[in-house]
């Protein structure tokens, strides 16, 4: 059953990757909150994307078959992170869980967001591993590079 939705999901992925890749840098034309309502839709989608991972590493469900598509999704958004996070969308602006880190400290958060595009990378690349554990321990690796950014430049829940 799940193997027929699996073009359907897969073109999904696809999509959504290649709309966040596509964003435009000049986002003057936009308001702070849209820019900001649209940053957390990516960073939501990217929980999503680490929680259906999380589900295959936890061994919660044995469904690999979507592993590639998580993978691609976590790096196609990553790549291009920093362009939702125009000056203009910081905390002296509107309200926004971004720390003003971010912008403070610009190269160290566009090198943090270059890291989870690599070992986002790793992961995609792990897929193809016939050792699940090669994935288990990026997909860790991928964990621990999204905690050390949001503990950098994200406000504490």
């Amino acid at each position: 059953m799940l193997r027929r939705f699996r073009p359907v999901l897969m073109a999904g992925s696809i999509l959504l990757v290649a709309f966040a890749s596509s964003v435009d840098a000049d986002l003057a034309d936009n308001t702070a909150a849209d820019v900001v309502m649209y940053r957390q839709l990516l960073m939501k989608s990217l929980d999503v994307h680490m929680a259906g991972i999380a589900a295959l590493v936890e061994n919660k469900i044995d469904y690999w078959g979507h592993a590639r598509a998580h993978a691609e999704a976590i790096r196609g958004i990553s790549r291009d992170m920093p362009v939702v996070f125009p000056h203009w969308t910081g905390p002296d602006a509107i309200e926004t869980q971004a720390l003003s880190s971010v912008w403070k400290d610009w190269q160290a958060f566009r090198s943090s967001s270059a890291e989870l595009t690599q070992q986002a990378a790793l992961l995609v690349e792990a897929t193809g591993s016939i050792d699940r554990r090669v994935f288990q321990l990026q997909y860790q690796k991928v964990r621990e590079t999204c905690d050390g950014c949001h503990s950098a430049f994200m406000k504490a829940d």
